[in-house]
């Protein structure tokens, strides 16, 4: 079809089946469908071959008197555009048509030992690299949880919790995407890092462009170049954007942290991301406390100990699964 050779047709053929089965599926949601139409639009041969698979499956359930195979109820295409539907034509059972019907009972056959996501994990105080099929790579900084997609949704990331470096092999065609709260990060190409904490996120570009929009929302993105950080909140109607310097941001990969007249709970909140004591801080007083400086976080006791010398603070221990901060002792 259109040219193309068998084994790359067959490929094709095989994601098409791939994105027929999921769309079929109770887990397809709209974000499901946001990528796929990411695919459809990519490539014209994308729309051909999905269209093959459409026809072959309309047939194999004529033929069985089952209707199509995959389930069809369950698909929550609310708010999102459907793809215009493919032109329905006689089925020709030429041999592409056949490895079309033969990929889709296949498909059908191991979904349930097909994963659609890989999940990935670091521990406190350890870190991992991620080499993508792709030629991407992703560096995890400590105590971060995400999934990433498999088959055509390889370039798709659902991010839950922590920090991670992304360096991004340029495809304009198949945009990267990111999902983390209610955000969508899209990139065709660039370094740059995520942050998730509870449920705010930052996304802090140190080369190129990134942007930035509200999942299922029709705004347009934000757009990011090197050197913005974008800050939001799950639930505002806007995210703040700043201009930072990337190789701070950045310094978590040579193991310290870099502070300019922060909150001592920023600080706080950093570190509860490193060691598994997590601290605590005793009164709004100790949390206003403003600190300048840089932390190695080797060790959480010599950590503390750099902070008190910094600032007027005292650390107790009172309970051996946390470690609180107070304000220390006016001496008269």
């Amino acid at each position: 079809m259109n040219g193309e050779p068998k084994s790359g047709y067959s490929a094709r053929i095989e994601e098409a089946a791939e994105w027929y089965i999921r769309l079929r599926t109770p887990e397809a949601d709209n974000v499901l469908w946001a990528s796929f139409v990411l695919w459809l639009e990519a490539d014209p041969a994308n729309r051909s071959a999905y269209e093959a698979v459409e026809d072959a499956d309309m047939e194999v359930g004529r033929l069985t008197s089952a209707g199509s195979i995959g389930a069809r109820e369950g698909t929550n295409l609310a708010h999102f555009p459907r793809p215009a539907p493919a032109r329905r034509r006689a089925m020709v059972w030429s041999p592409w048509a056949v490895m079309a019907a033969a990929t889709i009972v296949l498909f059908v056959t191991m979904r349930g030992q097909m994963p659609t996501t890989t999940e990935y994990e670091t521990r406190f105080g350890e870190t991992k690299s991620i080499a993508l099929s792709d030629g991407s790579a992703i560096e995890l900084n400590s105590n971060t949880a995400m999934r990433i997609g498999q088959g055509t949704l390889s370039r798709t990331v659902f991010f839950d919790r922590g920090e991670a470096f992304f360096r991004i092999r340029t495809d304009s065609r198949n945009p990267f995407t990111i999902h983390v709260g209610d955000q969508v990060v899209r990139d065709i190409g660039t370094r740059f890092d995520v942050l998730r904490v509870g449920r705010a996120t930052t996304v802090s570009v140190v080369e190129g462009r990134v942007g930035v929009l509200q999942a299922g929302a029709s705004s347009r993105a934000t757009i990011l170049s090197e050197g913005d950080q974008l800050f939001h909140v799950d639930g505002s109607k806007k995210a703040a954007v700043a201009r930072i310097d990337p190789d701070e941001v950045l310094s978590w990969r040579q193991g310290y942290l870099i502070y300019r007249n922060v909150p001592l709970s920023q600080v706080v909140g950093d570190l509860n991301r490193y060691f598994a004591t997590q601290i605590v801080l005793a009164g709004p007083a100790v949390a206003d406390q403003k600190f300048s400086g840089v932390l190695k976080f080797d060790d959480e006791d010599a950590v503390l100990r750099r902070i008190c010398a910094f600032l007027p603070v005292t650390v107790e221990r009172a309970d051996p699964a946390r470690i609180t901060l107070r304000m220390a002792a006016q001496s008269h």
